[in-house]
């Protein structure tokens, strides 16, 4: 695999620096890259922008003589300032702004309240100041600052600085290689595509990688780092933090605290540094680094290295070592630290079953390898420690010289007795067996046939003929009359089944039984004979047009004929347009217009695509005619009226908005009911033709529709409709329940009070539910979309939007494309649809799917539900108990605070319970599970799975014992934890816990064969002896003393691995039927009576 490509060059002796670098300029868009000696970037205090001052403003070309630093120039109306394609200046108000800053190089500042901040193109500064903010660089080389409070900050394309400043701040980079500084605050860190590299500073942080080779840095607090796709280089600094450094070959670097660290996939890097940490490798070939460094991360100045060492003088301070994989994984020495220097042996107390690692010299405690036999670490497991991911220096061999032999019993303060170094006593070489050599096979002689040998031929003798009488002349016989086949035509519609029979049109003179004999492929679909001349025929996707096959008949009395059947595959009728009218109380005939309605067919012309109304409008209200005909239920029209303006509508006096429903055929195929609605207005107001202006539409109910110029449109009080139609434009629904669509251009719209529909369509589009229960659609292209209050549904469309519901209950989809998803306070239903996509429910009991491709998803508070949906999902439960199910895709899921329920799906996942006391079930494939802290049931369900119960008392499940081999990492039954194994019963041989209807007992066999211990009644069989597999010790079973069709538990040593197992035999006395290993017991010791002390009866229960 590839090496990891460092942003931030790491001097070796400094693996975790923490200096002090200078601030860029926020006038200076391009992003600079930090020197070498000063690899995390701290930023100083962020520059305040300087508050406008009274009088004029200079807002693009536009003199704003307002005073006040609020001008009147049309430039800024209503909240919405927009800039020109000069270099502009733009500033706010005290109150929530939309500022776009459109073409040129920017600065826009959003004083107070809770800002929309659009830099668009070329290079651009944004400061959002007070409020919650969302700025959104744009194209160009953007220096971005978020101020105060909780800020929302995109780079989008392009290498941009961000700046979360003060608050709780999400900050995404976007395309290009960015560098993001949080700030104060907890604040959630997203990397996008591009070599990113990123600080989280201040507080309990979250950041991604995700693509590219990254590096993070969480900085102080307690943060959780996702290195994910790339070679990463990922740092926690101060803090216990959380790593999962994902796919590539990565380099961690714990920091101060207690770290948990998951290296993923590839030959990763792991430094756990100061603090008791936890590390996983993960897959690939893995380096544990232990021992002493300088780090500047221990001064007061961050200038003057500190000694830091790994480990301490109590076991409890040694790093753990989860995974290590004796052969595959390395250990890495770091400092002055020597593999002479070091004491191995196996733990029988406090972490009996594990190897430690103890400094000799100083004494220092310094890694627990749980489950691994001291006895193979030997000087080819340690190398020289890494700097780099990817490579490792062995060790130098020792100098043949006197040196230190440690005290064989490590006592807290070891003093090594110098004495000369034995003479090693060489080892035998192992004389190899003789391999036979194998008998050749005899080839066969094949037997040659005799046949006897033939006699001459006789010379036949011919009589002499007699002459025959003249025969009498028999009848001509009737000759068989060949089938008629015919050719054959049939019709279908793409994407359904034909069954068709091809012997309907065929005939035979004599009436004999036809059958078809032989037949040719269809080239364009699928041909299935079913009999009888029947034929089942599919046609491939998306395929419209003809197809055909030949094919042969028979009359069975030698007759046969030919013929062709053809297909025509037609496309179904497709609605293109369904936009409804708009009548007005003055005008109230209506023609309703292709523009309003459109049904195409390639297959058929306008003429054959028929109408049918299945419900009319309200009679009281109006009704449809074609020309002069009325038109109820059953009436019929053509899309040739529609485009020849002969179908209308006419409004009653009495009438009001309407609908009315209608399906639409081209003969073969036939949509399902479809409403067509209309709608009632008092007024129309058609600006089409004029060039961009203002209006503002009266109290009643207006339909304004603009130009193609940048109009601004306010609909007044009433419930109206706007359609900005091209150009850049600023609608604004203001009262009522309106209807606001942007249609072509980049346009901002505020659906205002009211229950509004707000439609952005084409272009990069701003939208604002407002007050009220909203129905929001982004279109096409990149938006934004701001719910605001109540329960609004918002769809984002196309594009990479993002969507913030604000208060409410609101229901949104990202739709396609990478999007970030907000839902703000209330309980809120969030759906990523395709594309990277990042969720966030915040407040409240929220759904979040995650939908297609690899997504990022945090519950927040409160009890959520969260759903990885297809692709590779990080996810975040937040507080709360939550239900977290990662779907199809290697997953990685973390409870964090609750009582949660992880279920990893399909997919080879990583699930952490976090705090509480967790239900965490792999699912299928090879998964790893870590309970974390709390009484947690880990089932690793299919695949071999690795499982960790941590702190507390937790148990192992499992459903069926042919589930896979699972490594149980910390089975732990002595001292403060006690862990149990639970089974479900009923796949269990009926086995019950004890106490119920069978006494449920244990017994060690040290005396195996049929004269030996009696295993009678016992449902634990505990072997300390060693066996090759579960069907060595089903054998066994078989034929010792006592034995019975019962099932039964068993643990032995396995041979191979010199581990314990635990396995089940379903029926002890038959070893016809294989036996199953449950699980490898890591920390279990091998040491002889070790295994009757941790392993009993009462560590198993059933359900």
């Amino acid at each position: 695999m590839p090496s990891a490509v460092p942003l931030v060059i790491i001097p070796p002796p400094t693996p975790t620096p923490e200096p002090e670098p200078e601030t860029p300029e926020p006038e200076t868009p391009e992003p600079e890259t930090p020197e070498p000696e000063t690899p995390t970037p701290t930023p100083t205090p962020t520059p305040t922008p300087p508050t406008p001052p009274s009088g004029d403003d200079t807002i693009g070309d536009i003199d704003d003589t307002g005073g006040g630093g609020q001008g009147t120039s049309p430039a800024v109306i209503g909240g919405v300032v927009r800039g020109t394609e000069s270099n502009d200046s733009l500033a706010g108000s005290p109150g929530p702004d939309v500022i776009s800053g459109l073409q040129g190089n920017d600065t826009l500042q959003g004083v107070g309240g809770d800002d929309l901040l659009f830099g668009n193109d070329d290079d651009d500064v944004l400061f959002g100041n007070e409020g919650n903010d969302v700025l959104d660089g744009g194209s160009g080389l953007d220096t971005l600052y978020g101020g105060k409070d909780n800020d929302s900050i995109e780079g989008a394309n392009n290498p941009d600085l961000l700046y979360g400043n003060d608050g709780n701040d999400t900050v995404i980079g976007g395309e290009g290689r960015d560098t993001a500084y949080g700030g104060k605050g907890s604040d959630s860190l997203r990397g996008g595509s591009g070599d990113d590299s990123f600080l989280g500073d201040r507080g309990d942080d979250i950041l991604w990688g995700d693509e590219g080779n990254d590096s993070l840095f969480g900085g102080d607090g307690e943060d959780l780092v996702f290195g994910n796709e790339g070679g990463d280089w990922l740092y926690g600094n101060a803090g216990g933090d959380t790593f999962f450094s994902g796919d590539g070959d990565d380099i961690v670097f714990g920091g101060d605290g207690d770290d948990i660290v998951d290296g993923g996939a590839g030959n990763d890097v792991l430094w756990g540094e100061a603090g008791k940490d936890i590390m996983a490798g993960g897959e690939g070939r893995d380096v544990f680094v232990i021992g002493a460094f300088s780090s500047p991360s221990g001064s007061s100045n961050g200038t003057n290295p500190a000694f830091v060492t790994t480990g301490g003088p109590d076991i409890a301070d040694a790093d753990i070592f989860t995974d290590f994989r004796q052969g595959e994984d390395l250990i890495g020495l770091s400092g002055d630290l020597k593999f002479e220097d070091l004491v191995i042996f196996q733990s029988t107390d406090t972490k009996a079953g594990s190897t430690i690692i103890r400094n000799g010299v100083s004494g220092d405690f310094l890694a627990v390898l749980p489950g691994v036999d001291s006895r193979t670490l030997g000087r080819s497991s340690f190398v020289i420690a890494p700097t780099v991911p990817g490579s490792a220096t062995p060790l130098p061999l020792p100098t043949p010289t006197d040196s230190p032999t440690p005290t064989p019993t490590p006592t807290a303060t070891p003093t090594p007795t110098p004495t000369a170094s034995p003479t090693p006593t060489p080892t035998p070489t192992a004389s190899p067996t003789p391999t036979p050599t194998a008998s050749p096979t005899p080839t066969p002689t094949e037997p040659v046939p005799t046949f006897p040998t033939p006699t001459a031929n006789p010379t036949p003798t011919f009589p002499t003929p007699t002459a025959s009488p003249t025969p009498t002349a028999s009848p001509t016989p009737i000759l068989n009359q060949p089938p008629k086949a015919v050719n054959d035509n049939f019709t279908t519609v793409a994407g359904q089944q034909l069954t068709l029979n091809v012997l309907l049109n065929d005939t035979d003179a004599e009436q004999s039984a036809l059958t078809v004999t032989t037949f040719s492929p269809a080239s364009k679909g699928t041909l299935v004979p079913v009999g009888g001349g029947v034929f089942k025929y599919t046609p491939n996707q998306g395929f419209s047009g003809t197809d055909s096959f030949s094919y042969s008949i028979s009359d069975g009395n030698g007759g046969t004929s030919q013929a062709v059947a053809t297909i025509r595959v037609s496309s179904p009728p497709q609605l293109v347009i369904n936009d409804g009218v708009v009548v007005a109380k003055s005008n109230p005939t209506q023609t309703i217009t292709a523009a309003d309605l459109l049904v195409t067919d390639p297959d058929n012309t306008p003429s054959e695509i028929v109408y049918t109304i299945t419900k009319a409008p309200d009679a009281t209200r109006g009704f449809v005619q074609r020309g002069t005909t009325f038109l109820n239920v059953g009436g019929k029209f053509t899309q040739d009226d529609i485009n020849n303006n002969i179908v209308k509508y006419n409004l009653l006096a009495t009438g009001g908005s309407d609908s009315f429903t209608f399906t639409a055929s081209d003969g073969s195929a036939t949509l399902e009911p479809i409403s067509f609605s209309i709608t009632v207005v008092d007024n129309i107001v058609d600006r089409s033709a004029l060039p961009a202006s203002s209006f503002t539409g009266s109290n009643l109910s207006d339909f304004i529709l603009g130009g193609a110029g940048d109009d601004t449109l306010s609909g007044g009080d009433g419930n109206d409709i706007i359609d900005g139609s091209g150009g850049n434009d600023l609608e604004f629904g203001d009262a009522g329940n309106d209807s606001v669509v942007g249609a072509i251009g980049n346009d901002t719209l505020d659906g205002g009070l009211g229950n509004d529909t707000v439609d952005g369509q084409d272009g990069i589009d701003s939208l604002i539910g407002g007050l009220g229960n909203d129905l929001m659609f982004g279109g096409n292209d990149n938006d934004i979309l701001l719910g605001g209050d109540n329960n609004d549904t918002i769809d984002g469309g196309t594009g990479n939007d993002s969507i913030l519901g604000e208060s409410g209950d609101d229901s949104i989809l990202g739709g396609a494309g990478i999007d970030t998803l907000l839902g703000g306070i209330g309980d809120d239903s969030l759906d990523g649809g395709a594309g990277d996509d990042i969720l966030d429910g915040g407040l409240g009991r929220n759904l979040l799917d995650g939908g297609i491709n690899n997504d990022s998803i945090s519950g927040g508070d409160n009890d959520d539900t969260i759903l990885g949906g297809e692709g590779n999902d990080t996810g975040l439960g937040g507080s709360g108990s939550d239900y977290m199910l990662g779907e199809a895709g290697s997953d990685s899921l973390l409870g964090q605070a609750g009582d949660d329920t992880l279920d990893g799906g399909a997919g080879s996942d990583c699930l952490s319970g976090g705090f509480g006391n967790d239900l965490v079930l792999g699912g299928d494939d090879n998964d790893s599970l870590s309970g974390g802290a709390g009484n947690d049931i880990l089932g690793g369900g299919n695949g071999s799975d690795l499982l960790t119960g941590d702190a507390g008392n937790d148990f192992f499940y499992y459903e069926t014992p042919s589930e896979g081999v699972d490594v149980i990492a910390d089975f732990n039954t002595n001292g403060s934890e006690t862990d149990r194994f639970l089974f479900r019963s009923s796949n269990f041989a009926g086995l019950t816990n004890s106490g119920t209807t069978l006494d449920f007992t244990s017994f060690i066999v040290r005396n195996i064969g049929s004269s030996g211990d009696d295993i009678s009644k016992q449902s634990v069989i505990l072997f300390e002896s060693k066996f090759d597999n579960a069907q060595a010790v089903n054998a066994v079973l078989k034929n010792q003393k006592g034995s019975s069709k019962a099932g039964a538990f068993f643990v032995y040593l396995n041979n191979t691995f010199n581990k314990y197992v635990l396995g089940f035999d379903p029926n002890v006395a038959d070893d016809s039927l294989p036996a199953f290993d449950l699980a490898v017991l890591n920390s279990i010791p091998t040491v002889p009576g070790a295994l009757s002390t941790v392993i009993t009866a009462s560590d198993f229960k059933f359900i």
